[in-house]
């Protein structure tokens, strides 16, 4: 029979029937160090605080929970009914408030606190929102308009799938169209074009020129010479 204020668990007992070496030295009862505390062999480390559990068997941990008298068949053959937030009032709108508060010349923390204390504002319910207007009413008629004449014949042997699938590009056309194009000119691009069109056509101009009026050839002397003056000597040698 456990003493009374000692642990009534029986891991907590120290078991001295058994012969032990050396000597024995139990942990007091007043000591909190975890380092002291000697675990046994098949049992749970030892606690260093005081529980009321310890002694106790009956101690309840938490609030004590009290029955109302209603039973399963009660809660499962009642059931309360969800009256709406339709009879509450709306929350305060602090946006609308802190901007009317700096309208009237409250900038701080303090002066707003103070204008909410004379005035209310409240946030507007979604049920008092104007509904937006729709593209359609009760006369709207979704897809694609049949006349009277078409014959039921052709709806029942698909003519319109017939006649999509004549109408559609082929496989080739689609993988054409989706086939990667080379990129587009760019600013920097066109106006290196235009520079090298511009040379070029400077460039031929200039040898249509010299082939139209400046064709020659040597003479005899070495020098280069126009054919109508290919006989006519030089004045001036090569050395002046």
């Amino acid at each position: 029979m456990p003493k009374p204020g000692m642990s009534v668990y029986s891991h907590d007992q120290r078991d001295i029937a058994t012969p032990l070496c050396g000597n024995l030295r139990p942990q007091p009862e007043s000591s909190k160090n975890p380092l002291l505390g000697k675990p046994q062999l098949g049992t749970v480390k030892p606690a260093v605080w005081d529980l009321p559990s310890k002694t106790n068997f009956q101690h309840e941990y938490g609030l004590r929970q009290f029955r109302d008298g209603i039973g399963s068949a009660d809660v499962l053959g009642g059931w309360a009914q969800h009256s709406g937030t339709a009879d509450q009032m709306a929350g305060r709108d602090f946006k609308q408030l802190n901007c009317e508060a700096a309208v009237v010349g409250k900038t701080t923390a303090k002066g707003f606190a103070e204008y909410r204390l004379t005035h209310d504002a409240r946030l507007k319910a979604a049920s008092i929102q104007v509904p937006l207007p729709i593209p359609y009413d009760k006369n709207t008629t979704f897809g694609r308009s049949t006349a009277a004449t078409i014959p039921m014949a052709d709806l029942f042997s698909h003519a319109y799938r017939f006649e999509w699938q004549q109408t559609a590009p082929t496989a080739a056309e689609c993988a054409a169209a989706k086939k990667s194009k080379k990129p587009g000119a760019t600013k920097t691009s066109s106006m290196q074009a235009q520079v090298s069109h511009a040379k070029v056509a400077a460039l031929e101009a200039k040898e249509t020129f010299e082939a139209a009026h400046l064709d020659g050839t040597a003479g005899p002397d070495g020098l280069w010479k126009m054919k109508a003056f290919a006989s006519v000597p030089p004045k001036v040698g090569h050395r002046g």
